[in-house]
């Protein structure tokens, strides 16, 4: 049995996001428009830290099979070389 790790959801979400929009974006907005959407429920007061902290384990932990860059501080991507 395959088990998601913790806020697989939002990075499921913010990567959707940023396929759509095809721009690099913060938190803020990748949380703003994943509930507009309807990708994620609010789950907390900030969903947009809690997003922050997951994209950055998953760009530390994973390197370049992340499917995440950091394009700038607080600025978000999807890494080109991510397939």
């Amino acid at each position: 049995m395959t088990t998601n790790p913790p806020n697989a959801n939002l990075l499921t979400a913010a990567e959707e996001v940023l396929r759509r929009t095809n721009r690099p974006m913060t938190c803020r907005e990748l949380a703003t428009e994943s509930l507009k959407l309807g990708l994620i429920r609010k789950h907390g007061t900030t969903p947009e830290k809690t997003l922050s902290t997951s994209l950055n384990r998953s760009i530390t932990n994973r390197g370049i099979s992340s499917p995440f860059i950091k394009v700038h501080r607080g600025l978000y991507g999807i890494n080109p070389l991510h397939k």
